[in-house]
């Protein structure tokens, strides 16, 4: 079961991954000015900049982007995210052609969207970076953190990793999957490698010198 700890951890990481995407947004407009040579006043186009993050965050709300595991970035999450970024560049454009007044320049348009492009999706990726980072520090210079073996490498599997890389209290470092299955054997699990069947746990208890070992079967 999810912890209440976590789940307040979970508020606050969306909460700073929407003010995050302001931050992205008007810093690339600005560093999109700068590489673009425009000379115009930045918050002369105050206009389309209103446009641009309020189609931002309601195309962000209707995908549910921030609704997400941080421990992880799949497949079907950027996915979503590249039609957020890819909406607001259409509603841009069409902005541009209709009301240009108010719209960038053109090298200006182009090297804003570029840049945020770039920091929007690594702004996705930073925080599993960061996971992976600190437990691997603390893994080496934390003795109070066990070492553990997961038995099982299906749901179950996934949401117990979940739980420990976003909850403090948790002291366990997940060091490899069991599983029957041999089509997940040699795959991984939010990072952590399935290594081989169940049957063969004691040689990967002496192999990865794990401490404990956690069922997480159906």
């Amino acid at each position: 079961m999810t912890s209440k700890r976590t789940n307040v951890n979970k508020k606050v990481i969306a909460i700073c991954y929407a003010i995050a995407d302001l931050i992205i947004l008007l810093l690339s407009l600005y560093l999109g000015k700068l590489l673009g040579g425009d000379n115009s006043n930045f918050f002369d186009k105050y206009i389309f900049i209103i446009v641009n993050v309020v189609s931002f965050y309601i195309f962000s709300v209707i995908f549910r982007m921030y609704l997400f595991d941080p421990a992880t970035v799949t497949t079907s999450y950027v996915l979503k995210a590249s039609i957020v970024y890819g909406l607001t560049a259409f509603i841009t454009f069409i902005f541009s052609i209709i009301f240009s007044r108010f719209s960038l320049g053109d090298r200006w348009l182009v090297c804003y969207l570029l840049i945020f492009l770039v920091l929007y999706m690594a702004s996705r990726v930073f925080y599993r970076i960061y996971l992976h980072v600190e437990h691997v520090f603390v893994e080496k210079t934390d003795k109070e953190y066990q070492r553990a073996i997961i038995v099982g490498a299906g749901i179950a599997a996934s949401l117990f990793i979940r739980e420990v890389r976003l909850s403090n209290k948790n002291k366990i470092i997940p060091v490899c999957l069991l599983d029957d299955n041999k089509n997940k054997q040699n795959t991984e699990v939010l990072g952590v490698k399935v290594a081989g069947p169940i049957e063969n746990v004691e040689k990967y208890v002496e192999k990865y010198n794990a401490q404990i070992i956690v069922v997480c079967l159906p």
